[in-house]
């Protein structure tokens, strides 16, 4: 469940829902929000910082972006349509918006997540499609045979890549219901959430900076990933927590750790040691190092994903 907020902290929270109003088959409509709230030491909230962004995806496709539009508006972004949400999408982002990195802000965090939501939409697929339109689902799986040792779900001799050599596909393993639901009694915990129908996916992400005994800056990012079935369950698909403390002098990473929640698969959560490699290094840049260094079967996607986003602490550290 989410915690309260603390007096003097502040909370970024960020979702992405992901949509299929023309079918399991059709483009991914995507919906972005996001928020930056500080919690004053009086308790009285303030907004910092908002975003959101609408997104038109054709999966089938390569995955390619067919619309996008964000507010505030960044004309720049219409540079990305026709680009794949995938590999060389972060560049292409960079290169189309300058700086806008550096500046820590929501709208970012909501961009560059896109490639790895668009991704883990594959669950929705698998689940989505009947027994007897599998195609796609064979294609990609037969793609993840060349990517053995990608990460520690995909690691070889783990069980999705036993499942692929056995039966064509990867092990699918249905999450538990997200039986503790994001939002609590308080109002303010989260932005609006709407309700999700069936066949959607939603990413949601929180980081919570606050300072502790001796200045130290106490950091807690909470991910998870869910996909809602037909009978409306919201299935949690990934779900990790990271727990840091920050030097505010130096910006240097005390102690970091990460929490594993439900994976999809067994092998995935040996991954979660890796976190504890940031012990000492500085948030700044740590979208480039994380996504340079982090790499092969004792990584995660997902949880590389969280460790990159706590390059914005700094802005938000700025605020408080």
């Amino acid at each position: 469940m989410t915690p309260r907020r603390r007096s003097g902290s502040v909370r970024r929270t960020t979702t992405h829902d992901s949509f299929r109003p023309h079918g399991i088959r059709g483009d991914i409509q995507l919906v972005g929000t996001g928020r930056d709230l500080l919690t004053g030491s009086d308790g009285e909230p303030k907004v910092l910082d908002a975003a959101r962004l609408e997104a038109r995806i054709d999966y089938l496709g390569g995955r390619r972006i067919l619309a996008i539009e964000t507010g505030p508006t960044r004309t720049a972004l219409t540079e990305l349509v026709g680009c794949a949400a995938a590999g060389g999408y972060r560049a292409a982002l960079d290169a189309a918006l300058p700086g806008e990195r550096e500046r820590g802000r929501v709208l970012y965090q909501l961009l560059d997540d896109i490639p790895s939501t668009i991704l883990v939409n594959g669950y929705a697929m698998a689940v989505g499609l009947p027994p007897t339109e599998h195609l796609e689902i064979r294609r990609q799986a037969s793609l993840k045979r060349s990517q053995a040792d990608v990460c520690a779900g995909w690691r070889i001799g783990g069980s999705m890549l036993r499942s692929v050599g056995e039966t064509g596909l990867p092990e699918l393993r249905r999450g538990p219901s997200a039986s503790e639901p994001l939002v609590t009694d308080d109002p303010l915990a989260w932005h609006a959430l709407p309700p999700l129908p069936p066949g959607s996916m939603r990413r949601a992400r929180r980081i919570d900076a606050w300072r502790v005994d001796g200045g130290v800056v106490g950091i807690e990012a909470f991910f998870r990933d869910t996909f809602v079935s037909d009978d409306e369950t919201e299935e949690i698909v990934h779900e990790y927590t990271v727990v840091a403390s920050v030097d505010p002098g130096t910006l240097q990473f005390l102690a970091i750790r990460a929490d594993v929640g439900p994976l999809p698969s067994s092998d995935c959560g040996d991954a979660a040691l890796s976190a504890t490699r940031l012990s000492g290094l500085s948030l700044s840049d740590l979208r480039a190092h994380v996504s340079t260094n982090f790499k092969g079967p004792t990584t995660c996607t997902h949880l590389n994903d969280v460790l990159r986003g706590l390059q914005d602490l700094p802005a938000l550290l700025a605020c408080m």
